[in-house]
Protein backbone atom coordinates (compact mmCIF):
# COMPACT_ATOMS: atom_id res chain seq x y z
CA UNK A 1 0.00 0.00 0.00
CA UNK A 2 2.63 2.17 0.84
CA UNK A 3 4.20 1.99 -2.90
CA UNK A 4 0.93 2.50 -4.31
CA UNK A 5 0.15 5.41 -2.14
CA UNK A 6 3.76 7.22 -2.90
CA UNK A 7 2.92 6.88 -6.39
CA UNK A 8 -0.95 7.95 -6.01
CA UNK A 9 -2.54 5.18 -7.13
CA UNK A 10 -5.02 4.74 -4.08
CA UNK A 11 -7.08 6.91 -2.54
CA UNK A 12 -7.03 9.80 -0.34
CA UNK A 13 -9.55 9.53 2.54
CA UNK A 14 -8.23 6.38 4.12
CA UNK A 15 -4.97 5.70 5.38
CA UNK A 16 -2.97 3.04 4.11
CA UNK A 17 -3.34 1.05 7.05
CA UNK A 18 -7.65 1.18 6.23
CA UNK A 19 -6.55 -0.08 2.92
CA UNK A 20 -4.45 -2.89 3.52
CA UNK A 21 -7.41 -3.65 5.74
CA UNK A 22 -9.93 -3.61 3.12
CA UNK A 23 -7.51 -5.28 0.57
CA UNK A 24 -6.84 -8.68 2.77
CA UNK A 25 -10.88 -8.49 4.02
CA UNK A 26 -11.71 -8.44 0.33
CA UNK A 27 -9.28 -11.23 -0.81
CA UNK A 28 -10.63 -13.01 2.28
CA UNK A 29 -13.45 -13.53 1.59
CA UNK A 30 -13.20 -14.17 -2.08
CA UNK A 31 -11.25 -17.26 -1.24
CA UNK A 32 -13.41 -18.12 1.82
CA UNK A 33 -16.41 -18.30 -0.68
CA UNK A 34 -14.15 -20.69 -3.45
CA UNK A 35 -13.00 -22.64 -0.94
CA UNK A 36 -16.85 -23.26 1.05
CA UNK A 37 -18.81 -23.00 -2.29
CA UNK A 38 -16.54 -23.96 -5.37
CA UNK A 39 -17.16 -19.95 -6.56
CA UNK A 40 -14.81 -19.12 -8.72
CA UNK A 41 -12.97 -16.29 -8.18
CA UNK A 42 -12.98 -14.10 -11.33
CA UNK A 43 -13.25 -10.31 -10.90
CA UNK A 44 -10.53 -10.41 -7.61
CA UNK A 45 -8.80 -7.61 -9.81
CA UNK A 46 -11.67 -5.35 -10.72
CA UNK A 47 -13.17 -5.42 -7.43
CA UNK A 48 -10.04 -4.41 -5.94
CA UNK A 49 -9.17 -1.66 -8.04
CA UNK A 50 -12.81 -0.38 -7.79
CA UNK A 51 -12.21 -0.43 -3.92
CA UNK A 52 -8.74 1.25 -4.59
CA UNK A 53 -9.53 3.78 -6.98
CA UNK A 54 -8.60 7.31 -5.95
Amino acid sequence: MNALDARGMVRRDLSVDELAGIVFSHVEGVELHHRLYGAVPAGVVDSLCRLLAP
